[in-house]
């Protein structure tokens, strides 16, 4: 069954609604995160209510049909008691369809009814048009602290120092149901400037490492995954594991010359992840460190994507994070229904 996004037909049910006299309305929903869908309603009363509470007032009305229900103001929270953020609805997810042996989104920024300046004036507004400024002034603000980093390791500093927690409370992906996020939802996590403008360590890119990749596509080559699998990027997807795996990575030194940094792996259900080595050293005469990622099944499973981490600690303030992706397969051309 496909799910529609309530974005989709609000608009539609408060017109049918207004045509029909109605002077209010109450819409049972989950959580989409958008103000743009109750423009349409104008002056007349729009209230969201969760599954839980249109339920309760519907057996309510059932039992008293003068039942009398008092709208309010909506609510602002201000300070510690804020929620942790969510990712919307409308929101892209991974994986990418296109390029799968690349773990999209790489990571996730303010969009969701944003104060935007339109014409001569200003209005909410939500989607990718409004999360992109965001990451694009981060970048420059990293570009203007550090003239010498690469397009690649300012990408790497973002995605490596985001946030997977706020608040001390889970972040949830809004959706039918809404569930934890997982690397598909938010990449990296959510961008936190204050920590990338010190990352400590970087997955640096040449640009011509992207060479033998595009031209295995371009070729039409439907296997291109040896060339892909080691770009090295802030992010591992394995997208069809049955024998061992092994992926190669090379860390860059962007902090204090003398540094080393341990690894803090965080495993998928099902998957053994093994690091070597596992301590890296750096010093002012080596500040690149190569290490190879080994991934291997310890469950019979199909088809599903698990997912898991991998850190670079200093025993410090910096903790350089990556996403995995890992879909273990027991054959390439095996269907399970349990």
């Amino acid at each position: 069954m496909t799910t529609i996004s309530p974005i989709f037909y609000t608009s539609k049910v408060v017109k049918y609604a207004k045509e029909a006299g109605a002077k209010g309305i109450i819409l049972a929903t989950y959580a989409f995160d958008t103000l743009d869908a109750f423009e349409i309603c104008g002056s007349m009363p729009c209230v969201l209510v969760d599954f839980d509470v249109a339920t309760g007032l519907y057996y309510a009305l059932v039992q008293n049909t003068e039942l009398v229900v008092m709208v309010t103001p909506a609510l602002t929270w201000l300070g510690n008691g804020v929620l942790a953020p969510k990712i919307s609805t409308f929101s892209s997810r991974g994986p990418s369809p296109l390029f799968p042996k690349f773990l999209k989104p790489n990571v996730a920024a303010p969009g969701s009814n944003i104060l935007a300046a339109v014409k001569d004036s200003y209005t909410f507004k939500s989607g990718t048009s409004m999360a992109c400024p965001h990451v694009s002034g981060v970048a420059a603000l990293l570009k203007a602290l550090h003239p010498d980093w690469s397009p690649a390791i300012i990408k790497s500093a973002i995605v490596t120092t985001a946030s997977n927690d706020r608040f001390g409370l889970p972040i949830l992906a809004d959706g039918l149901p809404q569930k934890p996020v997982d690397p598909f939802d938010y990449g990296g996590g959510f961008i936190d400037l204050n920590r990338a403008v010190d990352p400590g360590l970087a997955y640096d890119v040449d640009p011509k490492d992207y060479i033998p990749f595009h031209d295995c596509f371009l070729a039409g080559n439907s296997s291109c995954e040896f060339e892909s699998r080691n770009l090295n990027i802030p992010s591992i997807a394995i997208l069809n594991l049955k024998e061992p795996t092994t992926v190669l990575r090379t860390m860059t030194n962007v902090g204090q010359a003398d540094a080393i940094y341990k690894a803090v792996v965080q495993s998928p259900p099902g998957v053994q992840i093994l690091v070597e080595p596992s301590i890296l050293k750096f010093s002012a005469g080596m500040n690149k460190q190569s290490f190879k990622v080994t991934f291997t099944t310890t469950h019979k499973v199909q088809g599903n994507y698990l997912f898991g981490s991998l850190a670079w600690h200093d025993g410090g303030a910096h903790y350089v994070k990556i996403p995995i992706a890992v879909r273990p397969v027991l054959s390439n051309n095996y269907y399970s229904d349990v």
